[in-house]
């Protein structure tokens, strides 16, 4: 899961760290819910949100795709 969020997130992507697991009654049977932390930074410039938010949006649909994961609905 690590690998894939680095690899979809790209070279701004500076650290990834799974600081979360949770299985309960608030997931469903077989399914785990995980908090992820990314940080963010670009080496020769101002990363602006916009950028960082087209690739939030390209991790979630590759975790999407490849393990089936969703965000969660709070």
């Amino acid at each position: 899961l690590i690998e894939q969020v680095k690899k979809s997130a790209g070279d701004v992507c500076e650290d990834v760290e799974l600081f979360d697991v949770y299985t309960g009654k608030q997931v469903a049977a077989g399914e785990k819910s995980v908090a992820v932390k990314l940080v963010f930074r670009k080496l020769d410039g101002t990363l602006e949100q916009a950028e960082i938010n087209e690739k939030v949006d390209k991790v979630l649909n590759d975790l999407n795709l490849k393990f089936g994961a969703k965000l969660r609905e709070l």
